[in-house]
């Protein structure tokens, strides 16, 4: 929709790797090429997001981690109940470049 609406964006930055694959078939099937028309990095990492050409960047994110703090977060408010406080959980990540992300990184 926004390639025909001549309303493209330099840069998408997709939640999941399989929504990026889907950027990658769109931006195919109108000649597009990333990253030189349009750029895109995600959240995940897979060894399949490496196979793609180019290879796509990604904010990688421990699933160890986001699965216990979930598990700890969902047990607290079970054993809490109504005196259960929301609290935020930080995980580190760490930013992946392959052969996407490059205008991102050009701005450093």
């Amino acid at each position: 929709k926004l390639y025909k609406k001549n309303n493209l964006p330099d840069f998408i930055f997709t939640a999941t790797y399989p929504i990026a694959f889907g950027i990658y078939t769109a931006a195919a099937e109108v000649g597009m090429k990333i990253p030189d028309d349009i750029d895109l990095i995600c959240f995940g990492n897979t060894k399949a997001i490496t196979l793609l050409t180019p290879p796509l960047s990604c904010i990688d994110q421990s699933t160890e981690l986001i699965s216990r703090y979930g598990m700890e977060l969902i047990l607290e408010n079970i054993i809490k109940g109504e005196d259960y406080k929301p609290r935020s959980v930080m995980i580190e990540t760490d930013l992946i470049l392959r052969g996407t992300g490059i205008k991102c990184n050009r701005s450093k």
